[in-house]
């Protein structure tokens, strides 16, 4: 079974839009949902909290501008059986 990455097309859309991003707000963190930027924020946490007001239960994008990018995993799969 093939794993698929739900984010895809915000990730690439991301990197598609990252060299305009790191000239207008480097260090800041963008919401994206689809390919469309939903908002910039000051704070990770901020970003965070927007996304799961306006999508609730969907996936949506949030990543730190930064002009060398560190990749980051995370999974919501703490706790398997």
């Amino acid at each position: 079974m093939q794993a698929t990455n739900v984010l895809a097309i915000e990730t690439k859309f991301f990197e598609s839009k990252l060299p305009e991003l790191v000239r207008t707000d480097v260090g800041r963190y963008v919401l994206i949902k689809g390919e469309e930027i939903k908002g910039v924020f000051e704070s990770q946490w901020d970003a965070i909290k927007a996304g799961y007001e306006k999508f609730k239960g969907d996936a949506f994008f949030v990543k730190q501008i930064l002009a060398v990018q560190q990749p980051l995993n995370f999974s919501n799969n703490f706790f398997q059986t």
